[in-house]
């Protein structure tokens, strides 16, 4: 190799090495510290890549921030997040912190969830026990296929997991028949194209009142509960579920399948269909925050491109009445000008991307929207 040769390599690793090391934004929280909404909390985590391990490592680090004075009051240190870690969400009022962490022992994967409240572990257990836990698995996060969300006045957290399963037994160990669970060998379908970890759902609500995890019962055998949204109803919560069959793959690519909007109230164990399975695709729903029985959603066609323009759609759960507040651009007017002077420069494109979950104004008026 020449010395151009070796000038350019080195030149190349560099400039990976400086680019592989920034920073992007994976996630974030919002919590407001005050009644006046004045001091707000954000918890960021950001994606890096670590050359020396060649794996993704994922880092936070917190932020006060006044909206009176708009000044920044505080920042944390850089905190690395452990891979133990499968999910994770501060309380809107930033009093409790709900975590789930796995822990490998021999073979088998155990998980645990816990609530804390400021330093204080005020909840735990063990998912695998079936003295308390109503389920399997949590699921991890996934925008389309799992949900992990404290209600609005932090007493409640609702979240998805699999199906509890049988432990398994063979014939000569097993009391009665019943007790024995399905072999490994049995093929469970799942989501796959990166959603191999997905299967079943089951809707699972923890009570900070009652310390307890319960299921919520009658859901839909057929269908698969993907998206979450609280209602201005503590015991209410609205829901988008797929359909199992004819089949799964492609759900984070594919938003033209149909899907359909569920209300839910999970103390009575009530599910309310509020739409059909029609010509149209439903996701990401979010239930004005000061206004009963209305929420808005996006809005696609079924069967058209898999990541088309959308409708952002207002929704009122007495009424089912649908009203479009935003439609899909189906086309941009080019001008005769300058391509770097157009008018379409100023245009507005349409909608592609879903809304924030906390992305209302505090009066309720606002939603912020990503083009």
């Amino acid at each position: 190799m020449t010395t151009t040769d070796n000038k350019i390599l080195t030149s190349a690793i560099e400039t990976y090495r400086r680019y592989a090391g920034q920073p992007t934004l994976s996630d974030i929280e919002s919590c407001r510290q005050d009644s006046n909404d004045e001091i707000v909390h954000l918890t960021p985590y950001f994606s890096t890549m670590d050359l020396v391990k060649l794996e993704d490592l994922t880092y936070t680090r917190s932020f006060t921030y006044s909206l009176k004075t708009r000044q920044l009051l505080f920042t944390s240190n850089v905190t690395p997040i452990s891979k133990n870690i499968v999910r994770r969400l501060a309380s809107p009022d930033g009093k409790y912190v709900a975590l789930v962490t796995k822990e490998t022992k021999g073979e088998q994967e155990l998980q645990y969830a816990q609530i804390w409240h400021d330093e204080h572990l005020i909840f735990g257990y063990e998912v695998s026990d079936s003295k308390i836990s109503p389920h399997g698995k949590i699921l991890p996060k996934n925008d389309y296929a799992s949900f992990f969300e404290w209600s609005p006045d932090s007493r409640r957290l609702v979240f998805t997991a699999e199906e509890k399963r049988k432990p398994l037994k063979s014939y000569f160990t097993a009391d009665k028949l019943d007790e024995i669970g399905e072999p490994a060998s049995v093929y469970r379908e799942n989501w796959g194209e990166q959603m191999e970890a997905f299967e079943t759902s089951v809707v699972c609500i923890f009570d900070l009142d009652t310390k307890k995890v319960q299921l919520i019962e009658n859901q839909p055998n057929d269908l698969y509960i993907g998206q979450s949204s609280w209602t201005t109803n503590p015991d209410e919560l609205i829901f988008v579920a797929f359909r199992l069959e004819p089949y799964r793959l492609g759900l984070i690519y594919c938003e033209n399948r149909p899907s359909a909007l569920f209300k839910c109230n999970w103390r009575n164990n009530e599910w309310k269909q509020l739409t059909d399975f029609d010509q149209l695709c439903r996701l990401f729903p979010r239930h004005l925050p000061k206004t009963d029985n209305e929420f808005v959603y996006v809005q696609t066609d079924i069967y058209r491109a898999h990541a088309q323009c959308k409708r952002l759609v207002l929704f009122n759960t007495e009424t089912k009445q649908e009203k479009i507040l935003i439609d899909r651009v189906d086309n941009v007017t080019y001008s005769n000008a300058d391509p770097f002077r157009a008018e379409w420069d100023t245009q507005f494109k349409g909608l592609y991307m879903s809304p924030p979950r906390l992305g209302y104004s505090s009066d309720g008026r606002y939603l912020l929207l990503p083009s």
